[in-house]
């Protein structure tokens, strides 16, 4: 993300249970397998679900890590641009990266 000039060094993935009983999800989009299995069922009732089926980085080889993050991580920027659009919300702010 850095490469885009998107600074994320105050940034950490959370556990959903910080969230739970405090905010209401209009929509819960998954985008890995693991998170497919194991969210859907704690946030049932909570808006709209849907799945973006990517690569997980976490589980690329060493070698090809860094080229397979870069093209998952632009393939989830043409996914949510699509989405937002799809929402009638004009993308802004986005660094286009290819």
């Amino acid at each position: 993300m850095r490469e885009l000039g998107i600074d994320m060094s105050s940034q950490w993935s959370k556990s959903v249970m910080e969230y739970m009983g405090k905010l209401n999800f209009g929509y819960v989009i998954t985008v890995c397998s693991d998170a497919e299995q194991n969210c859907p069922a704690v946030f049932l009732n909570m808006g709209t679900h849907e799945h973006w089926p990517f690569d997980d980085p976490a589980k690329f080889e060493e070698e090809q890590r860094l080229t397979s993050t870069r093209r998952v991580r632009d393939q989830i920027e043409d996914r949510l641009r699509l989405w937002l659009t799809q929402q009638d919300i004009m993308p802004s702010g986005f660094h286009k990266s290819h």
